[in-house]
């Protein structure tokens, strides 16, 4: 009785051993995929790393080369690391003081004196700042000329009369003097053009409108000039 007791609990102890090693709720482990081999990034120096910050930049805008230096010093590179870079490129500076010119005369108008200031304080040099302001700047036109031009057009001057009328608008007598100098007006043409307003509105000898011309401030064979063509 005792040795079937012992068999019967053997036979469960197999039977409960073998349901739980089969059984659906036991723990299956997934299939462990291959590693694969993963191959380290490249690196690359600080040198090579700050050339290529300054093609980058180079080519985004323009820059001076000292500027430029500057800009890599900004990224975090080294001054040695920086020149190196900038001195390893193929640039033509003066191209890119052109370059810095055209940008800054798009939005705002400089003398060419002015503009090679301003790309000097680019880190352009005079020479390279000056071949591209000379391009792009704007002169402007000179007040006390602009003025004796529009006296001109109004009515005749002699050069004394002119100079005096620009004095009288306040300009010195150096501007005034450089205005009625630099208008291109003729002064024979314009001493005949006084003497026929002259003539149109009273009568003079031929004498007497050149004597009416030098008081105008027209010299001798200015005022004889133009009276010779109104009263020959």
């Amino acid at each position: 009785m005792g040795k079937n007791l012992k068999k019967s609990l053997l036979f469960v102890s197999l039977i409960a051993c073998s349901f739980i090693s089969c059984s659906p709720y036991s723990e299956i482990k997934a299939p462990v995929p291959p590693t694969k081999s993963i191959s380290p990034t490249p690196t690359i120096s600080r040198e090579e790393a700050a050339f290529n910050e300054a093609v980058i930049l180079i080519n985004s805008a323009p820059y001076s080369k000292s500027q430029l230096i500057k800009q890599l010093g900004y990224a975090g590179f080294s001054e040695e690391e920086s020149l190196s870079a900038v001195e390893s490129l193929d640039i033509d500076w003066y191209r890119q003081a052109h370059r810095k010119a055209q940008s800054i005369a798009s939005i705002m108008t400089f003398t060419p004196e002015k503009l090679t200031e301003q790309l000097e304080l680019e880190g352009f040099t005079h020479d390279e700042a000056f071949s591209a302001a000379v391009v792009y700047g704007v002169e402007r036109p000179d007040p006390a000329v602009e003025k004796a031009k529009e006296y001109l057009e109004v009515m005749a001057f002699s050069r004394k009369g002119l100079i005096d009328q620009l004095e009288y608008e306040g300009f010195s007598t150096e501007d005034a003097t450089h205005g009625a100098d630099s208008c291109g007006a003729n002064w024979n043409i314009q001493a005949e053009k006084k003497a026929r307003s002259y003539m149109d509105i009273m009568t003079f000898s031929k004498e007497g409108l050149i004597e009416q011309l030098e008081y105008e401030g027209f010299t001798h064979s200015e005022a004889a000039y133009g009276a010779s063509l109104v009263l020959p």
